[in-house]
């Protein structure tokens, strides 16, 4: 049995961030940490609970799994590119902003089904 390796599940973390445009600040602000354990996290200093890994995955939009051992659930990953760039663009929206982008595309997606029917 393989023990959980820290120092990569760190890396990927990171790198997910990184690709999420999100700042340790405001990943604390969304997982419910301090700046610094998310640096702890990152670095592989200190473990992170089920529920914040949830969480991180869950803002990421990647699997638990992904997180721990690095491998993608194919069907998954094909929108998580395309997820974390939307929910970096909705970044600095007010609550009111993102609830008129989910309208608006909701509407979208009901046009999107007329011209396919």
């Amino acid at each position: 049995m393989q023990t959980l390796d820290w120092k990569q599940i760190g890396v990927r973390l990171k790198e997910q961030r990184k690709k999420s445009r999100i700042t340790n600040e405001r990943l604390s602000e969304l997982v419910g940490v301090s700046p610094s354990f998310i640096g702890l996290i990152e670095r592989a200093s200190s473990g992170v609970s089920l529920e914040n890994l949830y969480k991180l995955a869950q803002l990421y939009s990647c699997s638990i799994d992904y997180l721990i051992t690095g491998k993608i659930d194919i069907p998954h990953s094909n929108n998580t590119a395309k997820f974390t760039h939307l929910m970096a663009a909705l970044y600095d929206y007010n609550e009111e902003e993102i609830n008129t982008v989910i309208e608006l595309a909701k509407l979208l997606r009901g046009k999107v089904e007329v011209r396919q029917v």
